[in-house]
């Protein structure tokens, strides 16, 4: 994502403005430069305005909220005293409260309009606009200011700072009160400008002045805080720029843990489907055991169904699973039931018995109670005795 950065300038009035205007990427790094129309840039989303600093006022008010809505409607008359046009003529923009201490910062509104006009004509909306100000180091010993366009302004505190005549050949009058006045003054004035540096009678105060190289307002960033000047009246929507390579490796980390629980969740659902298909044979076997003809769609809604068909076991038909177990329990006597299988042929009951006069014992007492039985075999058991071998199929006689 790349960032256009514009700058008005010529005149201390902007009666004829020039605009220069600078694309960035998101670091900083510079694409391109040039003046008057951006050409196709004018597409860039995020758009900034850099008004000169000292076209502005920053200062500082404490009331008593922490709403900047409601500071809004008050701050003119907080800052009545400190203004030199009508407040109605001034422009006045709030930053984020600390201990509700509103940093401010205030520009004649006719002017910042006629900015905001002159780019329109371009088709430029800025979706935010600072001073050059916000963009001057502040440091705890010394005080940067900026000498620009016969324009002179230097910050001295995160929230304050003097215009003044760079043309004088004495340090202005403006720089005198501020360090006059000043709670802790600075071990020295630090003044961006451009070839010459400051005039040589300015250092005949005591304070120790250094020329630094001419800001780049294309590339330097805005310090933390800064105050946009786009809002109440000429506010409008506005753009979050996203740095996404700062993101880039909490992006990778988070695709990786997706893939993780995407590649389980796969798993999983194929371990549960081979367990439903082995589950589905086992009840497809056992229901093979009562129904040992016809096709088998749904095991279990199959097996439920035989379940609803089944007749009342309070009055079995004869010839249904039922009604040939009840009888069985009375009829064993001294045989024990160990296999009971239910097939087309009828009901097989396997029991062990002592001798084969027990086996043909408990087939008569099976054909007296009406049961279709019949002896199959009797053979040697492994563990003694022996194995008797039924088969009760048919209806009764």
């Amino acid at each position: 994502m790349h960032r256009l950065r514009l700058s008005i300038s010529q005149g201390p009035g902007l009666d004829e403005p020039q605009i220069d205007w600078v694309v960035t990427q998101a670091d900083g790094r510079v694409l391109e430069r040039g003046q008057g129309d951006p050409g196709h840039y004018r597409q860039s989303r995020f758009v900034e305005l850099i008004v000169p600093a000292a076209q502005t006022l920053h200062t500082e008010i404490t009331l008593p909220t922490t709403s900047r809505k409601q500071a809004s409607k008050v701050a003119a008359f907080a800052l009545e005293e400190r203004l030199m046009t009508a407040p109605e003529q001034a422009h006045i923009a709030l930053g984020a409260p600390q201990d509700r201490r509103f940093p401010v910062v205030v520009m004649g509104k006719p002017l910042l309009k006629r900015c905001l006009d002159a780019l329109q004509q371009l088709g430029l909306k800025p979706v935010a606009a600072y001073s050059m100000a916000a963009m001057l180091p502040a440091g705890d010993t010394s005080w940067h200011g900026v000498i620009d366009q016969q324009q002179g302004y230097l910050r001295t505190g995160p929230n304050e700072g003097v215009s003044f005549d760079p043309s004088s050949s004495q340090l202005p009058a403006e720089i005198v009160l501020a360090l006059k006045h000043a709670s802790q003054p600075p071990e020295k004035l630090v003044f961006h400008v451009g070839e010459g540096g400051v005039p040589a009678g300015w250092h005949a105060i005591g304070v120790a002045i250094e020329s630094a190289p001419l800001l780049d307002w294309g590339a330097a960033g805005v310090h933390d805080g800064a105050v946009n000047l786009l809002q109440g009246e000429f506010g409008g929507a506005q753009t979050i720029e996203v740095d996404w390579k700062r993101f880039k490796p909490t992006l990778w980390l988070a695709g990786i843990a997706l893939a993780i629980y995407m590649g389980a969740t796969i798993m999983d659902w194929g371990m549960l489907s081979a367990q439903r298909k082995s589950l589905n044979k086992q009840m497809e076997a056992e229901l093979r055991k009562v129904m040992p003809v016809g096709p088998i769609i749904d095991p279990l809604a199959q097996a439920k169904q035989l379940i609803v068909k089944a007749p009342d076991a309070r009055a079995p038909a004869p010839e249904s699973l039922i009604g040939r177990l009840l009888p069985l329990g009375p009829l064993l006597g001294d045989a024990t039931a160990i296999r009971l299988d239910y097939g087309p042929g009828g009901l097989k009951l396997d029991c062990k018995v002592a001798s084969q006069a027990v086996a043909d014992a408990l087939l008569q007492r099976l054909k007296t109670a009406n049961l279709p039985a019949k002896l199959e075999s009797v053979t040697a058991a492994d563990s003694g005795g022996m194995v008797a071998k039924f088969t009760i199929a048919g209806k009764a006689q």
